[in-house]
Parts: structure tokens; C-alpha cells; sequence
């Protein structure tokens, strides 16, 4: 986690040439999303930053690991629900849905209230309107549907929604988000996670959203923006609390040659979140159960990992 970086802009900074001055790293981010869940306070808030930046990794450890593990907060009795809009999804519709992308994020949102509600009371608290599967909805059962998810929040007591890549939405259904808050007495939070594009502004895309919807500004949050790691800053957001956590020795001969490892693996991951954490993930199966002794980082393995030849 300590791998993403950024910052929350705001409109009364001084320092113009250092926006990251009020909130530096992921942590005080983490904060800030937190603080906007509390009880006293439910918030509307976004999550931008370009393709890699981890959005939907820092989302999800957010909704469960951070707020479990930090905040020391029952996630089931006070729950954050994260939907992801999935496009591939869109495309599975039959011909009888006129409004998809509505169709999907409601059916995206269905299913995760469905994992929730399992693991809340077991398969016996589903009610008989789930499906098994994530499965999409005619247009005829949006308006239904939509009654029984707002009535589905209400009853597992879901603080804040997460809604992930929702830049591909459509005002249709920012609206209908907005509705659903409204019919809860904005007793539900929500955060919207959305990739930038590289000529992009900071109120894009979702300021666009949030006009073509016709939502009032005014009660949305300043966004929070994620930004990619430099190489400069790699070492210690990165490579220090990575090999920490994996938690195994390099072999003696490799110590010389630490610092040609560091450089390719940002060669190799560029600072983008899913590549870091797929190499991570790779050099802990290669060493095996955490409870082993006998865990050691050998040439072989940086080798297989990183994807190059280590000099003699």
C-alpha cells in the first residue's frame, strides 16, 4: 500500500508548486476516506488518478483490510460496499435491456450485496431475489430492482458505496446513485473511483458526470487524486516495505548486486500498482509457505521474477 502516492487538492492552497503539501502519501488518503464514512458524517467523495496508480487495489483494501485491521471497525455490522462496473459485462445483455450500463452497475452492486449478505448470516439471509451468479437485468426490473437494493442498504446498514471505474457511467445512472442516496435520506455515503486520462483536468471525467446529471457540485467533496511513483521516490514507497513483507532473506552473492535489482524492477513496473503486487505475489510462491525457515530470495528467482539475467 505504501507504493501509492497523492494527494487532495485544495482551493485555498497557497503553496501552488506542492500540492501534495496537505496530504503527502496513501495513508493520509486512507484517512481522509475514512473520515468521510463516520457516522456523523457521510460524504460524497471521488478517487481520480491515471491508468496504474491503484485505485482499485487502494479501494478494496479500504473497504476491508484498512478499516478492519486499522480502524479496528466490525466491516459487517457497519459494511462499505464495493461495486465495480464491469464493461465486459455490458456486453453479455440481451436486446430487451434499453438502458445497460444502468443495468450493470444495479446488477454489479446486486451481487456484491449478495457476498455481503452471506457473509453477514449465511445463505439462508439471501432473500429469494438473488441470483446465484452476477447475472444482468431487463429493463423492465430496473425500477424494482432498485427498490429492493435501496431497501437491501437499509437493512445491512451499508455506511458508504464504492463504485469502481466510474468513468465508464453514464449520466443516467449518476442520477440513479444520487436517487439512491436520496431515498436513504443521504444516510449512505459514496465514493467514486475514475481513471484520468493524460489530458484529462482534475474535474474529469466525473465533473462532466455530475453536469450532464444535473447534480449540484456543492455537495460533492473535493476529489482526491492518486499520482504514479517517480523513480526517485521507488526505493523507499516501494522496494523497502515490499521485501518487508515478504519477509525472506537475499541470498549472500546477491547483496552486491541489490542496487541492479532495484533498477529493473522499476523498469519493469514503471511504478504501476498491479505490476508491483503481481511481482510481489510471484516471489512468495516461489518461496513457499510463510512458515517455513528456510524462505531465501536466490538469483534463480530474481531472475524468473524481474525477467532478466543477473550480471557474475
Amino acid at each position: 500500500m505504501l507504493g501509492l502516492r497523492g494527494f487532495i487538492p485544495h482551493k485555498n492552497q497557497v503553496d501552488k508548486t506542492t500540492p501534495d503539501a496537505a496530504y503527502p502519501d496513501t495513508n493520509a488518503i486512507l484517512s481522509a476516506l475514512n473520515a468521510g464514512t463516520s457516522f456523523d458524517l457521510l460524504l460524497v467523495m471521488t478517487l481520480l488518478g491515471k491508468a496504474g496508480t491503484g485505485k482499485s487495489f487502494l479501494l478494496k483494501y479500504f473497504a476491508t483490510e484498512y478499516r478492519q485491521q486499522v480502524c479496528g471497525i466490525d466491516i459487517h455490522r457497519a459494511p462499505v460496499l464495493y461495486a465495480d462496473y464491469d464493461e465486459t459485462e455490458k456486453n453479455t445483455l440481451g436486446a430487451d435491456t434499453t438502458a445497460p450500463i444502468t443495468a450493470t452497475m444495479l446488477s454489479s452492486i446486486m451481487f456484491s450485496l449478495a457476498q455481503l449478505a452471506r457473509q453477514v448470516g449465511g445463505n439462508g439471509a439471501l432473500p429469494r431475489w438473488y441470483r446465484e451468479e452476477q447475472s444482468l437485468y431487463s429493463s423492465r426490473q430496473l425500477l424494482w430492482l432498485f427498490g429492493e437494493i435501496c431497501l437491501e442498504l437499509k437493512r445491512l446498514d451499508v455506511r458508504t458505496l464504492i463504485i469502481d471505474n466510474a468513468h465508464r457511467l453514464d449520466a443516467k445512472t449518476v442520477k440513479l446513485l444520487f436517487r439512491m442516496r436520496a431515498r436513504l435520506n443521504n444516510q449512505i455515503g459514496l465514493i467514486f473511483g475514475a481513471q484520468l486520462q493524460l489530458s484529462e483536468g482534475q474535474d474529469e471525467p466525473m465533473g462532466r458526470l455530475f453536469k450532464q446529471a444535473r447534480i449540484d457540485e456543492s455537495g460533492v467533496e473535493q476529489p482526491i487524486e492518486l499520482r504514479p511513483l517517480v523513480s526517485k521516490e521507488f526505493y523507499e514507497a516501494v522496494i523497502t516495505p515490499v521485501f518487508k513483507d515478504i519477509g525472506a532473506s537475499f541470498e549472500p552473492e546477491l547483496i552486491q548486486h541489490f542496487q541492479v535489482i532495484i533498477r529493473q524492477f522499476w523498469k519493469v513496473t514503471a511504478g504501476d500498482w498491479k505490476s508491483i503486487d503481481t511481482r510481489t505475489r510471484h516471489f512468495n510462491r516461489l518461496l513457499g509457505p510463510r512458515s517455513r525457515e528456510d524462505r531465501l530470495i536466490t538469483r534463480s528467482m530474481v531472475e524468473q521474477v524481474l525477467n532478466f539475467k543477473l550480471p557474475n
